[in-house]
């Protein structure tokens, strides 16, 4: 006997859909960056402690939301004052844009030096060799540079879930 391939199909998107529903809700806890052009806050950062019909309440440093004090403040912004707000998605790190710059870097600090391989001798091999040594040295710190330096990852967040 076939099933109904209809019920099943039904059964299976309401599985689906309120997971991804519930990926785009703005949780307590959650990481935001803020823009409010009439509370001169420009996407400063804080972490959100609560959202309700009239306000959301952000936390963060001093720091982050304009005053010279670093300790926690607790701000609370009217929704209508919100031009845009952005998401969290996390930090990651930057070794392959580092590695390519790096390794750009030192290629041409390699080919700039060509100027050694000048004279009488087998100096194309010298200068493959220093060419090769300076784009991969260049290529391993960019790519370690750019392992530490990492950036965060914003995600905007629809109006239509603060407004």
């Amino acid at each position: 006997m076939v099933p109904n391939r209809g019920l099943l199909l039904a059964g299976i998107l309401s599985l689906v859909a309120p997971a991804h529903a519930s990926s785009q809700d703005l949780l307590a806890g959650t990481r935001v960056r803020i823009t409010a052009p009439a509370l001169m806050l420009d996407r400063q950062r804080g972490q959100l402690l609560s959202i309700d019909r009239d306000s959301l309440v952000l936390e963060g440093s001093g720091l982050d939301l304009g005053s010279s004090d670093a300790a926690p403040k607790v701000w609370i912004i009217p929704r209508d004052a919100v031009a845009e707000l952005e998401r969290s998605l996390g930090s990651r790190g930057n070794a392959g844009k580092g590695l390519l710059i790096g390794g750009g870097i030192g290629l041409l600090i390699g080919l700039g030096s060509t100027s050694l391989c000048q004279g009488s001798g087998d100096y194309g091999t010298f200068c493959a060799m220093i060419i090769g040594a300076s784009t991969g040295g260049g290529a391993l710190l960019g790519a370690l540079f750019g392992a530490a330096a990492r950036s965060e990852r914003w995600e905007s967040v629809p109006a239509a879930q603060f407004q």
